[in-house]
């Protein structure tokens, strides 16, 4: 790769990346999910992204080398006889070895030094000796990287989040409600009308995640396993927002946000006495008429949301006796034309259904990635840790736009 091709290469990786916060604007704007096409796209411009940035990296690697290996040259260029003449004329001026030469020292006699040479040099550039990889940095992890895990790949991505990243001081999300307009006679006085004016307010929660890497694994490696863990340490942060986010149960953790399923009107809330096999088309009517009906809540971004085992009974489940439809259409991951996602995030005994347009995750602040590699804790171990902090909280615009059908697991 040219320096042209390399600087070409830079600007389209930044128009790739522009894109991606572009597309991410547009969803949250029209507040729908990824269509297909953008799918397509995001997937294209994925690979396009990847290759483009392992090119810069040889490219940059290269550079590197060769600026190290013209270093090493200019070093050798300094001859024994000149360093052996500066030596001797500092010893016999009375001032010992010059500093630019005290690295060698002895540590038996000061007066007994060691000539450098370039045989060194010579023999570190020797085809036939089997060079050590360069090691890699760990690059700081941003922002941009976590949300790019968060959009096709896992639950939160495709349920149509608002999602909003680095928000600094209080995020107030107004509620209005209440109030009408009606009819009146021509000359007839107009009613007024009560409007509720309120707030929801995020209460920030840290969520970190911390790995300690043996520092022989990196040497064996050649430091390609630091970027494996901190690729992994981001999956464990997008998958602890899911299982936050779908969980039934009240975190033990007093420091972890509430998803929208532990605040769900009691209406909301349709049980079942029995097992799955109990659940009706019926009961999935039920709970989107609830939801979507009574409750008075516009439909927003709606989905089922079921497991594996609940997935595969409703794909068995007849739609009507003898035609061969079922509840689950599994071509199009529909119930009743309304979208459904599988995951084994959501427990056991639990069909899902909400207008997830209405659920907001904020992430505040910058996230931090803190490297350590030199303290005597670290150093004690022989190893290198790494920890990623980062502040978090979710909450829905509106209590009555989730809920749920819980039935027996027995």
């Amino acid at each position: 790769m040219t320096y042209k091709e390399y600087s070409e290469a830079r600007k389209r990786l930044s128009e790739i990346r522009s894109q991606y916060d572009d597309m991410q604007s547009t969803l949250a704007k029209e507040n729908r999910a990824m269509s297909d096409a953008e799918s397509k796209t995001l997937t294209s411009l994925r690979a396009e992204e990847d290759k483009l940035t392992a090119q810069c990296y040889r490219y940059e690697s290269e550079q590197r080398d060769r600026t190290l290996d013209n270093l090493r040259q200019q070093r050798s260029a300094v001859s024994a006889d000149v360093a052996l003449t500066e030596i001797i004329r500092s010893l016999g001026e009375g001032r010992g070895i010059p500093e630019s030469y005290s690295y060698l020292r002895s540590s038996g006699n000061s007066h007994v030094v060691e000539i450098p040479y370039s045989q060194v040099d010579v023999l570190r550039a020797d085809p036939n000796i089997q060079q050590t990889a360069e090691v890699d940095p760990i690059t700081p992890i941003s922002i941009r990287e976590i949300i790019k895990e968060l959009e096709p790949a896992s639950i939160i991505g495709q349920l149509g989040l608002h999602i909003q990243s680095g928000i600094q001081g209080q995020w107030n999300y107004p509620i209005v409600g209440g109030g009408s307009a009606d009819w009146a006679g021509e000359n007839d006085e107009a009613a007024y009308t009560k409007i509720n004016l309120d707030k929801i307010s995020p209460n920030p929660h840290r969520l970190p995640c911390r790995i300690a890497i043996s520092n022989l694994s990196i040497h064996q490696s050649a430091g390609a396993i630091r970027t494996l863990m901190i690729s992994r340490m981001r999956e464990l942060i997008v998958n602890r927002l899911n299982v936050t986010m779908l969980s039934l149960t009240k975190p033990k953790n007093s420091n972890s946000p509430q998803g929208p399923f532990l605040t769900v009107p009691t209406a909301n809330a349709i049980t079942l006495t029995g097992a799955l096999v109990t659940v009706t088309r019926q009961n999935l009517f039920d709970l989107r008429t609830q939801v979507n009906g009574k409750s008075n809540v516009p439909v927003n971004s709606p989905a089922y949301l079921i497991n594996w085992a609940t997935y595969s009974y409703l794909a068995n489940l007849p739609l009507d006796k003898g035609s061969g439809r079922f509840v689950l259409d599994i071509a199009t991951n529909t119930i009743d034309g309304v979208r459904c996602l599988v995951s084994n995030y959501v427990p056991d005994g639990y069909i899902l259904y909400g207008n997830f347009g209405y659920e907001m995750l904020g992430q505040f602040g910058a996230m931090t990635m803190t490297v350590d590699s030199t303290s005597a804790a670290v150093a004690a171990k022989d190893v290198t840790e790494v920890v990623i902090n980062s502040q978090w909280d979710m909450m829905p615009a509106y209590k009555e736009a989730f809920g749920y059908i819980k039935y027996t697991t027995a």
